[in-house]
Parts: structure tokens; sequence; C-alpha cells
């Protein structure tokens, strides 16, 4: 964790190519948003992303068992409408993704703006354990969501 923490560093300048392709890296993270605030957001907590023409996750339709990323979409979409009770009961570990989506396109809007990396000089490292605990709380959530349901008999 030391090594990890010794890494962020006072800002450094960003290359052109680094400044681009972290603009894309927003361009993309607006647009995921901005796509989910289209959406209305499904009843059943599922199956939101079926109104972009994606057929019903086949997982659950085969096992009756929730996906990894059921609820995913229902998730975000409720999040870009603030209503994020909503958000964590569809995906508790969604939730914690669009948080760090958010914060994400923040920080590098602000490092684009600005032309130096705020933060960290090392950002790929920093992504890097942040999505792999991201990704360990979206796996303990399914885990959590299979046990639920055996364990309460549905």
């Amino acid at each position: 964790m030391y090594r990890f923490i010794s890494r962020l560093s006072p800002p450094h300048r960003l290359s052109n190519t680094h400044r681009v392709l972290l603009l894309l890296a927003a361009v993309l993270l607006i647009s995921g948003f901005t796509l989910a605030a289209f959406l209305k957001p499904h009843p059943s907590g599922v199956g939101t992303h079926q109104q972009l023409g994606f057929p019903p996750c086949y997982f659950l339709a085969l096992s009756g068992l929730p996906c990894p990323a059921c609820g995913m979409t229902t998730c975000f979409s409720h999040f870009v409408r603030l209503e994020w009770i909503d958000a964590a009961r569809c995906h508790p570990g969604g939730l914690c993704l669009a948080f760090f989506a958010l914060i994400t396109t923040v920080w590098i809007l602000v490092s684009v703006i600005r032309g130096v990396s705020c933060l960290t000089s090392d950002y790929l490292e920093v992504f890097a354990v942040i999505s792999f605990v991201v990704l360990g709380i979206i796996l303990l959530n399914w885990v959590g969501r299979i046990a639920w349901i055996y364990w309460s008999g549905f």
C-alpha cells in the first residue's frame, strides 16, 4: 500500500497525446452517462439494456440466477437521475462503478484543461488499483446476491 501512496505526487505536464487520449476517455464516459439518461429504468431492476436492442441476459434466462452485471444498466439509469437508493437496490457494485466513473470524468477534464496530471504521476496504476477494488465489489455483490437467492429460497 505504501508503494501506491508514494506514487501520489505533485502534478506533472501531460503530453498532447496524453491529453487527447484522456479527452477521448472523458467523452466515452460522458457518452455512457448520456445514454443512461435516455433509458427508462426497468421496474424489475434488470432489463433496461433491452431498450438498446440487446437480448435478455442469457445467464439469467438459462439459470434463473443474475449474472455479475445484471441490473448494471438500470443502476446507471437511476444514478443519472440522482435516484441513488434505487440504483443501490439494482446493483450496489454498479453504484460504486458509477461514482468512480463520475469522479474519473471530473478528474480527466480538470487534468486536460490544466494540462497537468492532477494528484499522481502514474495515473494508470491508480486506475488499475481502483478498478480492481470496484471489480471486487461487483463480484462480492454477485456472490451475495446468489447466496441471498439460495438462502431465502427464491
